[in-house]
């Protein structure tokens, strides 16, 4: 009887130690699984720009931005695909963040209907799933019209509205019970187009910006000031057909006032957004003569160094160029940009920039700006480099912030 109840005592131990055992291998394993890394799995891409089944006007520049997440500080490249053509691909590896952005732009110079697809990969070769979207280039943009409306339909959306302007006229009224038996003779043509229902593109600021009342840094003083990171949305435009270089009116301060496109990454299809140009400020009054000296402006800034690599781009294939802006005054700069253009025969063919941050006498930065050009090859073209082409800083030489060079466009992809 004593041997079978230490036998049965002697179990019990053992199997308390296998417990504890399988605890404490439990516990390391959570430890370990603590340390491992926070980006696993393939890379997830999104697309923001262009919409879905966006419609630009022929000759127009597409904005393509994409949206990089689960990425982290092995990635490879991100390749852009339009109809299974590579437009260009991105030299991801200096990126360690969880996401980051890619952006650039497309000219489009032939009518049709266009797939992009954009794939990011890692070091060790894993792949995202492909993202796509499709988005049409036409000679002119035809109103959307979903379906025609009965009778019961139409006085239905004449009273229905949204809040924020925009009408719910593409829906389909959810009490209609029957349909007109007979085409409807009597119903008068609109005087006016029915406005999109499509939502606005938005505006979500890269950094901390000035609100002003209309497209420019003159107009003095500024409405108020937004933070980084903050998305509004877009109402109109001004003329700059460049995006990163125009000015946007945005919905802000419950009214609407004026931001500056460098300022901003842009979401979504604005090439249907109002073109506006307001007038120039009112000159400011001049100020009674005083004894105190005008501080003279000793900023210069001015292209030191570049590289396009490779040497002598290729159509439908992405050169990147490295830009060296210095500033060689004796007095510190404000935040500026960098614009490159592929010139073909004095039109633009395509164009890019990149933000210079305020520079210390002496200081230097190098940025880099991606072009891909898919017009004339075999022909010349020209890249054109400006820094601070607004001539928004005060400099002591404004003749010495342009670089340029002359190359033939190589057949590649076209």
């Amino acid at each position: 009887m004593k041997a079978a109840i230490f036998r049965r005592g002697t179990a019990t131990l053992l199997l308390i130690a296998v417990v504890a055992l399988l605890a404490a291998c439990t516990s390391t394993a959570e430890d370990g699984e603590s340390q491992t890394t926070a980006f696993e799995g393939p890379p997830q891409v999104r697309i923001m720009s262009p919409q879905p089944n966006a419609v630009y006007l022929k000759d127009a520049s597409v904005v393509i931005s994409t949206r990089i997440e689960n990425a982290g500080p092995d990635m490879a490249t991100v390749s852009l695909t339009i109809n299974g053509v590579n437009i260009g691909t991105t030299d991801a590896s200096a990126q360690t963040a969880a996401a980051f952005s890619v952006e650039t732009s497309w000219p489009a110079t032939t009518l049709g209907d266009y797939t992009l697809e954009v794939v990011a990969m890692r070091d060790d070769g894993t792949t995202s799933d492909p993202a796509s979207v499709m988005f049409s280039v036409q000679g002119e943009v035809e109103p959307q019209v979903t379906e025609t409306p009965t009778e019961d339909a139409a006085s239905q959306t004449d009273t229905t509205s949204n809040g924020d302007g925009t009408d719910n006229a593409a829906q389909p009224a959810a009490t209609a019970t029957t349909a007109p038996t007979q085409p409807q003779q009597a119903a008068p043509e609109p005087t006016t187009a029915v406005p999109p229902t499509e939502s606005f593109p938005t505006a979500t600021t890269l950094q901390g910006a000035n609100i002003r009342r209309g497209p420019g840094v003159n107009y003095e003083p500024p409405l108020g000031s937004v933070a980084a990171g903050e998305s509004f949305r877009i109402l109109a435009r001004n003329p700059e057909p460049n995006a990163d270089r125009a000015w946007f009116r945005i919905e802000v301060f419950n009214s609407s006032g004026w931001i500056a496109g460098w300022l901003v990454e842009v979401n979504g299809d604005i090439g249907n957004l109002p073109v506006e140009n307001p007038p120039p400020p009112p000159p400011t009054a001049t100020p009674a003569p005083t004894n105190t000296p005008v501080p003279v402006a000793e900023v210069d800034l001015s292209i030191v160094d570049w590289s396009t690599n490779p040497p002598t781009p290729s159509c439908l294939q992405t050169a990147t160029t490295s830009i060296t802006v210095a500033n060689s005054g004796t007095s510190p700069s404000t935040q500026t940009n960098v614009v490159l253009q592929d010139i073909h025969n004095g039109n633009e063919q395509a164009v890019s920039s990149a933000t210079i941050p305020a520079l210390q006498p002496g200081q230097n930065v190098t940025v880099q700006i991606t072009l891909t050009v898919s017009t004339f090859f075999g022909e010349g073209h020209r890249y054109l480099a400006t820094v601070d082409p607004d001539n928004a800083v005060a400099e002591i030489n404004e003749d010495n912030n342009t670089r340029q060079f002359d190359y033939t466009l190589q057949k590649g992809g076209c």
